[in-house]
């Protein structure tokens, strides 16, 4: 509702560990050497999607049987995970459709005004947004 996105596309979802998203996922729906991709990636910048129960909220996976997840290694992140004891959703810092802002002081004040806090701190140093891939086939979805 903040970033006055449609619900039917998804968000993304962060943690700090596998045991945090654990039971969003259904690995069992995915042959052993996707597995091993997914593994081979995290904790790192990049984002699967993966196979979900149908019991995860629509506002989370939007339209799809599946979820946008990554296991992050971005100390922050991880602090933030840890500290609320599960996943957050990841979204860029900007209203739907408007380019996404690597500052603070770029930060849109309309968007300023509708959120609780912001962590100010630095990003995680990458030029662009973290990559996509489909777990099940391995196509790159995003970068």
């Amino acid at each position: 509702r903040i970033k006055q996105r449609e619900e039917w596309k998804g968000l993304i979802l962060i943690a700090a560990q596998l045991s945090q998203i654990a039971s969003l996922i259904d690995l069992d729906a995915l042959p052993p050497e996707r597995i091993r991709d997914v593994r081979a990636t995290w904790p790192g910048p990049h984002t699967w999607v993966l196979p979900c129960p149908p019991r995860v909220p629509v506002w989370l996976r939007g339209m799809h049987s599946s979820l946008a997840l990554r296991i992050s290694n971005h100390r922050p992140v991880i602090k933030l995970c840890n500290a609320f004891g599960g996943p957050l959703v990841s979204t860029s810092a900007n209203l739907s459709g408007q380019p996404a802002v690597s500052g603070f002081d770029d930060l849109d004040p309309a968007l300023l005004v509708q959120v609780d806090g912001v962590l100010e701190g630095e990003t995680g140093g990458l030029q662009s947004p973290t990559p996509i891939r489909d777990a099940a086939s391995g196509m790159a979805l995003r970068g």
